[in-house]
């Protein structure tokens, strides 16, 4: 077997950015020390970096890859340990390290070891980030909006990744055209602010009684739904 027909069930690249970026956007959106904020970039920018060295590597260009991937993998340790130590509060430590380790967890799914352990890899990702936006709420108060637009964007990132997954078994990691990740994505990013927009309105009338929490939970389970729907 070629290399080219031994990577080519791997997720496609577009998506797997995507992915990225929406998590980190789930991530940010309780995250609001300057430490937090400022290792939070960092931590992507070396995932980036470290993706496209991998990306480049498979292609057999180790010139660029090489030294990329040794960077990113380097950078991401170092981004996540700067913002352990620039905390000034265990809330921050308690709010960033479960979405940064998600984060790595969603970039090692659409760049695995395994392809069989994208969507493992994938579900863990997504779950610590939401698990840290849930901590969020529970020992800073995180607020209303930042709260359920946080949980919505990480259902969303999953499901890009998700897609990214499917898009590689079915027409290859090079067959996946940005124009169909995009198409999906910003209906999932719809989706999501509807949601938002719903549950944030459900809360303040108190119709359910459930604490905010609960209902940021409710939303996540509903744009899963929804976002699978148009897959």
């Amino acid at each position: 077997m070629t290399d080219g027909a031994r990577f080519e069930g791997h997720p496609a690249r577009a998506g797997g950015l995507l992915a990225l970026v929406l998590g980190a956007l789930a991530v940010a959106a309780v995250a609001d020390a300057d430490g937090q904020l400022l290792a939070l970039a960092g931590e992507v920018g070396a995932l980036v970096a470290a993706s496209v060295g991998v990306w480049r590597l498979r292609d057999g260009d180790r010139l660029v890859g090489a030294p990329l991937a040794l960077a990113g993998g380097l950078g991401v340790p170092a981004a996540v340990g700067y913002g352990l130590v620039s905390a000034t509060q265990a809330t921050q430590t308690i709010e960033l390290l479960p979405g940064a380790v998600g984060l790595v967890l969603l970039a090692l799914g659409y760049l695995p070891v395994r392809a069989r352990w994208s969507r493992v890899l994938v579900a863990a990702g997504a779950a610590a980030i939401v698990i840290g936006i849930v901590a969020s709420g529970v020992v800073h108060g995180a607020g209303r909006l930042r709260l359920l637009a946080g949980t919505a964007l990480a259902v969303v990132a999953w499901d890009a990744a998700e897609q990214a997954v499917s898009l590689g078994e079915q027409v290859g990691r090079r067959g996946a055209g940005v124009a169909v990740v995009a198409s999906h994505g910003a209906w999932s990013l719809g989706v999501g602010a509807v949601a938002v927009a719903v549950a944030s309105g459900v809360y303040a009338v108190d119709v359910t009684g459930l604490p905010l929490v609960g209902v940021g939970l409710l939303l996540a389970a509903a744009v899963a739904l929804s976002t699978a729907a148009f897959a």
